[in-house]
């Protein structure tokens, strides 16, 4: 599988936000957290901040969250697409996807995605599974 829908787009959009991922990329599990926590509802955003950092933001999420990930996007079936190996790349194709499917999560979706990729999308989907 290939995430290219045309190559022209597909380097537009890489260009526009690849110095924003790469930012992203560079902050800590603890700075994209806070970061999230912006966009959750009032009562949602009040538990996380009352854990201290035990709750992250994703947390109510999850279920939607893998439901995107590992079963609409199919991460099992794309893990081993060369193109994805490259870490800005895979941010694209996965904020991409929660773009385009019908998802329900208040997070922009660059932000999501590159939380997930940090966290890891395999264990995100095997953890769906046990």
């Amino acid at each position: 599988m290939t995430i290219m829908i045309q190559p022209e787009v597909d380097e537009i959009v890489r260009e526009s936000y690849e110095g924003e991922i790469q930012s992203y990329l560079k902050w800590e599990q603890t700075r994209l957290d806070e970061q999230l926590s912006d966009f959750l509802p009032e009562q949602e955003a009040e538990v996380v901040r009352r854990s201290s950092g035990q709750v992250s933001p994703l947390k109510p999420y999850l279920d939607e969250i893998r439901r995107v990930v590992c079963e609409e996007w199919g991460w099992c079936n794309r893990r081993d697409d060369g193109a994805l190996n490259e870490p800005v790349n895979l941010v694209i194709a996965l904020a991409d996807a929660f773009v385009t499917c019908s998802s329900r999560v208040p997070f922009p979706p660059t932000l999501l995605a590159v939380s997930l990729v940090k966290i890891g999308l395999d264990r995100l989907c095997r953890e769906r599974k046990t």
